[in-house]
């Protein structure tokens, strides 16, 4: 079969590659589809990375049962089923908490594992979870993204909202305004894309916010009606968004970090201390956030159709490039494999 492979110098080859091999404990998938994460880019991009290159990757990808070992259980062949691509220790620290998105053994498909930029890939069976009827495995590949907003949002005190504002309409930005807009009164999304302002509004935001043209705080308290918000979401990751989130947050409410980014930013402790303000940060995702993402797709919490531009894979050589050139090629992109490829 052939897939993407991304090597070393950051050159992306698609080339013939191992059929997966049955192991122990595994199944092999037939790849539905696989997404194109901002941390695939970042690599492609040149940034420093600890993946084993080369390597077949992709790691936001669902798809049915093909095969199974002899001594897995609770599936069958055919079913639709997300992956949990990012594996853990069970041993360490970390894990023993529970908290196995922190743990430092950790590896991920599609960055030390084969991932799923292929037809086909092997996966350990402890990283299924099976996506619910009304939901298609095409529609599931998206449940990784999404299980990281989510686990951002649950990490939060509070669980609804008055008034939130999301920084970035990227597609983690998108899927973070879909779960604010189903949990607040009120959502700003903020970016300088007209295009995914207009998404944005289109999945139900209160208002947006292009910040190159408009004053952002002014913008939120007209929204709020002269009152400052109870959750901002950075997703965008630059230094610019975080102090603006400073400057609309209400004394005693929570920022959410999701955005990686690179920018090293000042934070004015005085604030945070005297407006008992909580800043979190987001790590991935637990396989519970995988089943609320999914059941965030079943009941429309989520709209695919509004979010996602598929590519035939074998096509996805070119929208790497067009990408890393600067083109935009949709919100979120997901790549299908085609028959017999």
């Amino acid at each position: 079969m052939k897939g993407l492979v991304i090597n070393a110098d950051r050159s992306i080859e698609w080339i013939d590659v191992s059929e997966p091999q049955l192991k122990p404990g595994h199944v092999i998938l037939d790849v539905a589809g696989c997404g194109i994460c901002g941390s695939d880019m970042h690599v492609v991009r040149g940034a420093e990375s600890t993946w084993r290159f080369p390597i077949l990757f992709g790691h936001e990808f669902a798809g049915t049962i093909a095969e199974m070992a002899d001594d897995v259980t609770g599936f069958q062949v055919g079913d639709a089923v997300t992956v949990e691509t990012m594996t853990y220790c069970g041993k360490c620290d970390m894990c023993e908490q529970g908290r196995f998105n922190l743990c430092p053994n950790a590896e991920l498909y599609g960055a030390e594992l084969p991932g799923g930029f292929a037809a086909r890939v092997s996966v350990d069976a402890r990283y299924l979870i099976r996506v619910p009827k009304g939901v298609s495995a095409l529609e599931a590949a998206i449940s990784e993204p999404l299980a990281t907003v989510i686990h951002g949002f649950n990490r939060l005190r509070q669980k609804t909202f008055q008034n939130v504002v999301i920084f970035g309409a990227g597609a983690i930005g998108l899927l973070a305004a879909s779960i604010a807009i189903s949990r607040s009164k009120n959502v700003a999304v903020v970016d300088v894309v007209p295009g995914r302002l207009q998404t944005a509004k289109e999945i139900g935001a209160t208002i947006t916010v292009d910040s190159r043209t408009a004053d952002v705080e002014a913008a939120v308290m007209e929204m709020t009606g002269g009152k400052k918000v109870d959750l901002c979401v950075d997703c965008a990751g630059i230094s610019a968004v975080r102090e603006q989130a400073f400057r609309v947050i209400s004394p005693g409410a929570e920022l959410l970090f999701i955005a990686m980014g690179h920018d090293f930013t000042e934070v004015n402790f005085r604030q945070l201390v005297s407006r008992e303000l909580t800043a979190y940060g987001c790590q991935c995702h637990y396989m519970s956030d995988f089943e609320q993402a999914l059941e965030a797709l079943r009941d429309g919490v989520v709209r695919f159709d509004k979010l996602v531009t598929t590519y035939p894979l074998s096509e996805g050589r070119a929208v790497f490039e067009a990408v890393r050139g600067g083109e935009d090629k949709g919100i979120k992109v997901v790549l299908v494999p085609e028959k017999g490829v």
